[in-house]
């Protein structure tokens, strides 16, 4: 949907309109607060030519070009307009909030970065405190605590064996056969049901979280902005637990980052770009294509990698939670045809 432009007087808006809709364009006018008669076109691919058509009014409003029976439409017609004048009413209260709150202020967006920030600090330095403890500096405390799980393995009198995921069983399959009875969701299990959630929150590199956070502003301000915040929380806390679920069976428990929620809000916002235009989410053409490269990318390089593998020819894993990143992004599409996630 697009504004096509204004018309001061009723009875030349209601001209316009009949022409119009005798060409087959669908419209709608409404009036503004200043008295005049504003005009959207409710079809993106039809806005050329009714603004060729509206410009040519504009010059020659009485030309007999535009005259055109004024019978009033059928009652179905007149229903369908009415709904679609009242959308448009809600969507112009939306943009006049958005504006008078500030459009890219989106607290959670923000509260979010500041978390993975201080985490990854925190990370560094408790990584740098136990420098002369090898187990300690791959895990130190704060991974202990948030990653999906923390195998008792790595504790004193517990098991021995440890979830290594689907990927490293397929592996090493049939000597890797054991490992099928590693538990699973140890921690979890034990009540600690934050760990869903937490590895999101978590960062490897300097790259790994500018990269990341600078994708979340860009891609969850949108949302948070667009959906509401309850939304945009529920959202992102649906994709992080399923996409990290997934990961877990993958690759075992030793993956972070937030990007799978950030393919996430990309797919949602993909979707809801198609399914409704009128929320004016602005992600260019060229920002999805590049994420739906790199994904699969990815995959691609991911699945040559383990074929190669399984012939020996080489024995090399991408750094990637790569099934994190597709289950979100399918999760996120998934999620924006449900009407609850819309507003």
């Amino acid at each position: 949907m697009r504004a096509l432009g204004n018309l001061a007087e009723e009875r030349d808006a209601y001209r316009l309109y009949n022409f119009l809709k005798k060409e087959k364009i669908d419209c709608v006018y409404d009036k503004e607060a200043d008295g005049h008669f504003h005009f959207w076109v409710m079809e993106e691919d039809q806005f050329d030519a009714a603004l060729s058509h509206y410009e040519m009014f504009v010059n020659d409003p009485r030309s007999s070009h535009f005259d055109a029976e004024e019978a009033p439409p059928p009652v179905e017609e007149q229903v369908e307009e009415i709904l679609d004048a009242a959308r448009i009413e809600q969507i112009k209260q939306r943009i006049d909030k958005q504006q008078s709150f500030g459009r890219s202020y989106a607290p959670w967006t923000r509260l979010i970065i500041a978390i993975c920030v201080f985490l990854f600090l925190l990370t560094l330095y408790q990584k740098a405190r136990t420098e002369d403890d090898a187990a300690q500096v791959a895990f130190p405390p704060v991974e202990q605590a948030l990653l999906f799980d923390y195998p008792s393995a790595f504790e004193e009198g517990g098991h021995t064996l440890i979830w290594p995921g689907i990927y490293a069983i397929a592996l090493d399959w049939p000597e890797s056969r054991m490992e099928l009875k590693a538990p699973l969701f140890e921690k979890i299990g034990q009540g600690q049901v934050w760990r869903l959630i937490t590895p999101v929150f978590l960062h490897a590199g300097i790259l790994h979280i500018l990269f990341n956070m600078l994708w979340l502003w860009l891609l969850g301000k949108q949302v948070e902005e667009r959906a509401g915040a309850m939304r945009y929380l529920l959202l992102s806390l649906i994709v992080g637990i399923v996409s990290n679920c997934a990961q877990y069976y993958m690759s075992g428990f030793s993956f972070i980052g937030y990007s799978g929620i950030i393919c996430g809000l990309a797919g949602y916002i993909w979707i809801r770009q198609r399914v409704a235009p009128w929320e004016g989410y602005p992600l260019q053409k060229g920002t999805a294509f590049f994420l739906m490269i790199f994904v699969l990318g990815v995959a691609a390089l991911q699945t040559l990698s383990f074929l190669a593998s399984l012939v020996g020819m080489i024995s090399w894993t991408l750094p990637f939670a790569n099934t994190a990143h597709v289950v979100g992004a399918l999760v996120g599409m998934g999620l924006a045809r449900i009407p609850m996630f819309s507003k």
